[in-house]
């Protein structure tokens, strides 16, 4: 008699050994040994889930992925923020729209910029993969005021007049 044990692979629960190819008959670990002796292993392929953080951006999503597929139907998200500036008689504001730049999993490209999955999820575990975002700025106003010279904005008391564009 011959013991057989299932052997791991990435993606795959096993399930149990058969003597047919459609799992139809149950065969426990213990086997007599023959030439025409053919057995399978029946396993069941792990369904991950994979959540996409926008990273401060809008648009969170949850996506399911077997083990070697790629993740698929991604909405790309998007990121924003407005900076106001205090010109004393009105309130100027600036928008700016940072660039997405791919989804990552360990320092690792998982989704481009594009939306586009680079690589099969061949991670065997459910995860959490993370926005990476280009850096943008908004340029600054700058002001007139009879009798003054303006020489740009701060972001506190200390460092006067440094600042030209903002990037949080």
């Amino acid at each position: 008699d011959y013991t057989m044990v299932p052997q791991e692979k990435a993606g795959f629960d096993f399930l149990y050994f058969s003597m047919d190819k459609l799992g139809l008959t149950r065969q426990d670990n213990t086997i007599a040994l023959s030439d025409d002796n053919v057995v399978y292993a029946n396993c069941n392929t792990i369904r991950y889930i994979i959540t996409l953080d926008a990273n401060g951006g809008e648009t969170n999503q949850s996506k399911a992925v077997y083990y070697g597929d790629y993740i698929t139907d991604i909405t790309i998200p998007t990121k924003s923020y407005t900076v106001s500036f205090n010109l004393g008689d009105h309130i100027c504001t600036e928008t700016a729209i940072q660039g997405f730049n791919g989804f990552y999993y360990n320092n690792s490209e998982i989704i481009d910029s594009n939306g586009t999955a680079v690589q099969p999820w061949n991670i065997a575990t459910s995860a959490t993969i993370i926005a990476n975002w280009i850096n943008s700025s908004v340029t600054v106003p700058s002001t007139e005021k009879v009798g003054y010279t303006f020489n740009g904005w701060s972001l506190d008391s200390e460092n006067l007049g440094v600042l030209k564009s903002y990037t949080p």
